[in-house]
């Protein structure tokens, strides 16, 4: 039992860093600091990078809703409108394409 629980401490340590690099990415491109994406503005670059992070970890990962919240400081249900009403202006769907491929290129240097 003890061998299961550290790999599984180890698998949430990784996937933790991974969803921190990923979320540091998305406010890169949007030039926001990770303190803004969890606080609680709601102007469209904030509202377009917490977007762009949950669509990007539901299409990586098989998490939670609430898991995918705690990183961003929102509900679960937040999370689920996010995901469900991303927006779809050619803005985002730019700064959105260069995140993925960022995100992309960052998870093959991590694993």
């Amino acid at each position: 039992m003890k061998n299961g629980g550290r790999f599984l401490t180890t698998k949430n340590n990784m996937i933790t860093k991974i969803l921190n690099e990923i979320l540091q990415i998305c406010c890169n491109e949007f030039e926001l600091t990770i303190d803004d994406v969890k606080g609680k503005c709601r102007a469209t670059d904030y509202v377009y990078c917490r977007a762009a992070f949950v669509a990007i970890v539901k299409e990586k990962f098989d998490l939670s809703n609430g898991k995918i919240g705690n990183v961003i400081n929102r509900t679960h249900n937040d999370i689920q409108y996010l995901h469900n009403h991303k927006p779809t202006t050619r803005y985002f769907s730019m700064i959105f394409t260069s995140i993925k491929n960022k995100v992309n290129a960052a998870i093959c240097n991590t694993i």
